[in-house]
């Protein structure tokens, strides 16, 4: 029969919701990031038709399509994506496995990403796979990622590129010891921008 497995760094199927209600807070990823790795062995028992939905933050992407703002933003994953079954229809993202008319800004993917076998498969970047992704002011190192390509946007910089912070255009981020209430911290020439807080 048909089945669906959510894996992601930080969640696995994560719902984006906003509401004017001043009773419920609002479902939306900020200033969040996630290092450990995302993994599906080839040992798992996965039939032909099962779904697979992985990435280094979040794995299936959900929500309103009409959500004020973008779901995830200020936020970043680098562990591993590595799926590898002989069955199964995987999807594989440096940041999201598959996102479902979300938007993402300000976000990067540095994880080395994969999938392999399966009866179909998809990787990027940043995401791997979805319907009307919409994806801004956000990066994914193609050199430890192994991907070229993302769905929906985002920009490819090589691991020398991630460590300066003058690529990451629209970024309230800072490169010095001076805290002036930027998001992103980033120490030039050795990391990828840091969250501040």
């Amino acid at each position: 029969g048909n089945s669906t497995t959510y894996l992601g760094g930080l969640v696995g199927y994560f719902y984006a919701t906003t509401t004017n209600s001043s009773t419920v807070a609002p479902g939306l990823i900020r200033t969040s990031y996630a290092s450990g790795d995302v993994s599906l062995p080839s040992s798992a028992t996965v039939g032909s038709f099962n779904y697979i939905y992985a990435g280094g933050l979040v794995g299936y992407l959900d929500g309103y399509s009409t959500t004020i703002g973008p779901a995830i933003a200020d936020a970043y994953a680098t562990g591993k994506v590595a799926l590898d079954n002989a069955h199964g229809r995987l999807h594989a993202g440096g940041l999201v496995g598959y996102d479902y008319y979300q938007r993402i800004t300000r976000a990067y993917a540095s994880g080395a990403v994969s999938a392999l076998n399966g009866n179909t498969r998809a990787s990027g970047g940043l995401v791997a796979t979805g319907s009307s992704v919409s994806v801004t002011s956000s990066y994914w190192d193609s050199g430890a990622t192994g991907q070229s390509a993302s769905i929906g946007g985002g920009t490819a910089l090589t691991s020398a590129q991630m460590k300066q912070s003058s690529n990451f255009a629209g970024w309230s981020i800072r490169n010095t010891g001076v805290d002036t209430g930027e998001t992103w911290r980033s120490y030039d020439g050795y990391t990828a921008p840091l969250l501040a807080g």
